[in-house]
């Protein structure tokens, strides 16, 4: 019987060793997952955000950005004068190639109103204060380039059966539009697909 107790005793400790020092082994590597994981995120965070503000700030795309809001009053409701029209298509010719190289699926770019004055889904032309949309222009609007958390889309996107329909997770990258003062006149923002 001591024999017994004094075998149950070790078996025992020896358990509760090796337990805890797996739980210690399994703590440590997902911590080390942890912080790679996060190091890999914040690293792909900022190469997002420089490759819109980047963009966002080429002399091409801020001349469509002026002349965009020369023409467009985000104080009256008005209909797309062909000028406009023009804008819309030689802002997306001229960012198709960076949205390309990057993968974005998507752009709109909003003024200081939070109007979207020119988007890849004509839907948004014209829409004022998405809320999905406001705290990402807020932070683009204090001058800060930022990534919006995934949200259901408003508009019409492919989901992953290539249906298209509301609703799919997607996400954007904002940056300032800065004019020759330095000043924020408006946000550029590149949809990404959070897949």
């Amino acid at each position: 019987i001591l024999a017994v107790v004094v075998l149950g005793s070790i078996g025992w400790v020896m358990r509760s060793a090796i337990e805890s020092t797996m739980r210690e082994n399994l703590r440590s590597q997902l911590q080390t997952l942890l912080d790679v994981e996060t190091a890999m995120l914040e690293t792909w965070i900022k190469v997002q955000t420089a490759n819109v503000s980047s963009q966002a700030n080429t002399p091409t795309i801020r001349n469509h950005v002026y002349q965009l809001l020369d023409a467009v009053d985000p104080t009256v409701e008005q209909p797309v004068a062909l000028p406009v029209l023009k804008l819309h298509a030689l802002l997306q010719k001229d960012l198709a190639p960076a949205m390309s190289a990057g993968d974005y699926f998507g752009y709109f770019i909003a003024d200081k109103s939070k109007r979207i004055l020119s988007a890849s889904a004509t839907e948004l032309i014209g829409q004022q204060d998405i809320p999905e949309y406001d705290a990402a222009l807020t932070q683009a609007f204090e001058g800060n380039a930022t990534i919006t958390p995934p949200f259901a889309s408003l508009t019409l996107m492919r989901d992953e059966n290539g249906k298209l329909r509301t609703g799919v997770p997607t996400m954007f990258v904002c940056a300032p539009v800065r004019d020759a003062s330095f000043q924020v006149v408006a946000v550029l923002a590149f949809r990404i697909r959070p897949d």
